[in-house]
């Protein structure tokens, strides 16, 4: 397993040295009443020392291995409280994202978004998706550690009409007819929707099918539809991580409802040597200084090693940026924590990429003062099976404002003009391009970063044979 290189060596038998290494140095005398204190007081040092290595090597252990789960939780909670999601019930988005949603996470011009936080400790909840009539769309099921193990959608399902039982880890029971069994690992889940919209003129079609994804607990299948809420376009409302001991108090919470695999069992024995576990609360519980020593520096370590990861997720080629790995983690653990901390929700590579930039063909920032052209060459538009699109976003990760309300362009984006060779140009820049308008992509004034989304992308996307040219400045 891959949590963190081993503690820092300073062992017992190291310290017990270091220490009458000192009192010889300062040529002490001392009595043999004097050298049993001397011995007795080193030992309880040395004992403490090995009790805050001890809790400092588990509770990063700890922190990593439960950082996903507390995070999620964490996410959840603030989008029912803050947003207003039920629980076992669909938010659902009205409109597509503009410059109005001051969400810092790169939403989408794209899909139209709904969420759900279910609950499976009681029965089965019922997913219902319409015939979409082959147009892009997926629910994605997250569990509790943040793995995507499941979708329902074009990819994996299709596009017909379907009924879908999404059943916790210990359940059983019998069925209605007609509906396919999805097993969560967990009983708590975080559900998403994305569907595709064509354009504003294709926004009241979006909004009607969305209006057909319904949530219903087993025990009132059949009885009729309940009724879904509306909130605000946002994915994601993440929340911050903490850096006291109450981290692992939330853990030890966490636990009770959704525990891990069995064969992870063995991790919680280990935790539980330094007073970490299901229901524990070490904040109030530890009273040992050395045992709390240890874990306050772990999380510092924890945070350490976290961070590390996510500096070496993304792959860079022509000044693009994208992470091949999101989504599914079986037991990479700081891999997991590593995405939960940027990246989550994270659809599983096969369902979309994400090619991110942040400076020019030459490594210089992007910025409003410049003009850039980004040109697919003939027959090198991305490889998608569902599709793609070019969004610009400001610094704080936020859509631009800007006089023609063009927040991407994409493969649905109307009036592109293409070169006599097939290729086609499109202008990244903050004044309007004359001559080139239909392929204008609005920027900033200043700084500023571009996404390449890539939906279903086929397998030379994948593999990363297939590159995404550079932005270059004109």
């Amino acid at each position: 397993m891959r949590f963190l290189p081993k503690s820092s060596g300073f062992s017992r038998r190291r310290f017990l040295q270091m220490s009458s290494l000192t009192a010889a140095g300062f040529g002490l005398a001392l009595s043999a009443h004097q050298q049993n204190l001397k011995a007795e007081t080193t030992e309880g040092i040395a004992n403490s020392r090995v009790q805050f290595e001890r809790a400092l090597q588990i509770g990063t252990q700890a922190y990593i291995w439960g950082y996903s789960l507390v995070v999620l939780k964490r996410t959840l909670r603030r989008l029912a409280v803050m947003q207003g999601v039920p629980l076992n019930q669909f938010s659902r988005a009205e409109r597509l994202a503009t410059p109005e949603d001051k969400i810092n996470f790169f939403l989408n011009n794209d899909t139209l978004y709904a969420n759900a936080w279910l609950d499976l400790r009681q029965e089965p909840i019922i997913l219902h998706v319409p015939d979409t009539q082959r147009r892009y769309y997926n629910v994605q099921l997250i569990d509790a550690y943040t793995n995507t193990f499941a979708y329902v959608g074009r990819r994996v399902t299709g596009t017909k009409e379907g009924n879908y039982a999404i059943i916790g880890p210990a359940w059983q029971g019998a069925l209605p007819g007609g509906v396919k069994e999805i097993k969560s690992p967990t009983n708590t889940l975080w559900c998403i929707a994305r569907t595709l919209v064509e354009g504003e003129d294709d926004l009241p079609v979006a909004r009607a099918l969305q209006q057909q994804y319904t949530l219903t607990p087993l025990s009132a299948y059949g009885r009729g539809i309940i009724p879904q809420r509306e909130v605000p376009p946002s994915p994601l409302a993440q929340a911050e991580t903490s850096n006291g001991l109450q981290f692992y108090d939330e853990l030890g919470a966490a636990l009770q409802d959704d525990p891990p695999p069995e064969d992870e069992y063995p991790l919680l024995t280990r935790f539980g040597q330094v007073g970490i576990g299901l229901n524990r609360r070490p904040s109030q519980e530890i009273q040992d200084q050395a045992t709390i020593d240890g874990l306050k520096q772990a999380i510092l370590e924890g945070e350490r090693l976290i961070e590390q990861k996510v500096s070496n997720l993304p792959t860079t080629v022509n000044g693009w940026t994208v992470t091949y790995k999101p989504g599914n983690y079986r037991k990479d653990y700081l891999l997991r924590a590593a995405m939960a901390k940027v990246r989550l929700p994270a659809n599983t590579a096969e369902e979309s990429l994400y090619f991110t930039a942040q400076v020019d063909a030459n490594g210089n920032p992007l910025s409003g003062a410049n003009q850039y052209r980004f040109r697919f060459d003939a027959g090198r538009l991305p490889p998608v099976d569902a599709f793609w699109s070019l969004t610009v976003y400001r610094l704080d990760r936020t859509l631009v404002a800007n006089p023609i309300n063009r927040y991407a362009i994409s493969d649905r984006t109307k009036g592109l003009q293409y070169n006599a060779d097939g290729s086609l140009d499109i202008y990244i820049q903050h004044e309007v391009p004359m001559g080139k308008e239909s392929n204008w992509l609005p920027a900033p004034a200043e700084g500023f970063s571009l996404m390449l989304r890539a939906y279903q992308p086929r397998a030379e996307v994948l593999s990363g044979a297939y590159k995404v040219p550079p932005v270059k400045r004109v």
